[in-house]
Parts: structure tokens; sequence; C-alpha cells
């Protein structure tokens, strides 16, 4: 109810639903991410430089390190992250350049006690972008004060914050409900057959021989 009432109000975006199974005092790490490639710059002995390819994680990522309490409290360890790809730059080389993209990180990192089955809310994850636009007449737009009537600017704002839900629930037998055994009959799919070879069926049946 939570999470809709802000959808109503803000126009959120719903960017991921992940659900995990930890024990107690042990850390669970979800990651929904993609791997950006991107060149990696080394010096040689010669004076040159070396490039590699590496890639960078971008997305949403959260570390979750659960520790029961008395009374149905759980103490909980909250670290969410998330990253996006705002732009690049490029890195010259000796004679030749790479373009390097530009990550936005946004991170945050709590100890806090929540009861069983109550949800808890992180924000505070703020991001303001400014886009300034400017379009004119071609020489009509530079003229002195004239100018001005054939010259439009235009500013665009935009601000955006990452709220992460995170609701904990004590599991003491860990067997699916009937909804959770409905929703994950829907998921399964009929795969291709296996082709068994000549030399598997007469490993598995000796002393007999396949045409």
């Amino acid at each position: 109810m939570m999470l809709r009432a802000q959808q109503e109000n803000i126009d959120a975006k719903l960017l991921a639903n992940p659900r995990v199974l930890v024990l107690d005092n042990e850390k669970a790490l979800i990651k929904i991410i993609s791997e950006i490639p991107y060149q990696e710059l080394t010096e040689s002995a010669m004076g040159g430089s070396i490039g590699t390819t590496a890639f960078r994680e971008v997305g949403v990522e959260l570390e979750v390190t659960p520790h029961l309490t008395r009374e149905d409290m759980v103490r909980m360890r909250l670290k969410p992250k998330f990253s996006v790809v705002t732009g690049e730059v490029t890195v010259a080389g000796v004679g030749v350049s790479y373009p390097q993209p530009v990550v936005d990180r946004r991170e945050a990192e709590t100890t806090l006690l929540i009861k069983n089955g109550q949800t808890v809310v992180l924000g505070g994850l703020r991001k303001k972008e400014v886009t300034k636009q400017i379009n004119k007449v071609p020489v009509l737009g530079d003229l002195p004060l004239i100018g001005l009537l054939f010259r439009f600017k235009g500013e665009d704002t935009v601000t955006s914050e990452l709220v992460v839900f995170i609701t904990p629930r004590i599991v003491e037998q860990p067997t699916m409900t009937e909804t959770e055994q409905t929703q994950f009959g829907t998921t399964e799919f009929s795969g291709p057959q296996s082709v068994t070879t000549g030399a598997e069926m007469s490993v598995a049946t000796p002393g007999q021989t396949q045409d």
C-alpha cells in the first residue's frame, strides 16, 4: 500500500522486486546489474600505453545481514547501492582515444531494528538534473536586443530519489505456501529433449550395440 501511494503521488517506477532467503547472521546479496565495458590504460616500459578491456557493474545492488532478536524483532544491516550511466568522456592515449563511461552512484549504509513483517523505507538518495536548451533563428537570433525575439531558452529540471522498501519475515518452516507453489508452477517450461549418443547407450547397456 505504501509503494502504491508513492507511485500515485510522485509517478514512481519500480526498479526491482527481489526476494531472498538467508540464514541468521549471514549476508544476503542481491544484484540486478549490467556490465558496461571500458578500457583501462597501463603504462608500458617503453613509454607507451596498453589498453585492456574491463567491466563496470551498473544497476541495483542490495546487501542485507539479518540477526534475530527476542520478541520477533530483526536487527538488519542494510547497504543499498544504485548506479546508472550518465554519459561518457574520452581518454586520450598514444595515437588512440578511448571512450570511458561516467557512472552516477548513490549508496547508503545503516543498521536498524524492525519487527517481523513490518516494512522499513530508506530514502534520501536524491539526484537533481538540470538541462538547459537554447533554440534560435540563424543570424537573427544573434542580433543584440532584437535577437531576443528570435531566441528561446528552455530549462528542464528533473529531481529523482531512490527509495528502498524492505520487509523482513521470519521463516520457521522453509516450505512454499499454496500461492507460492502456484506461482512457481507457472514459471516452469519444457526444454528440448536430450540426445543420447551411441557411446552413451553402450555404456548404459553393456553387451548391446546400436547400429
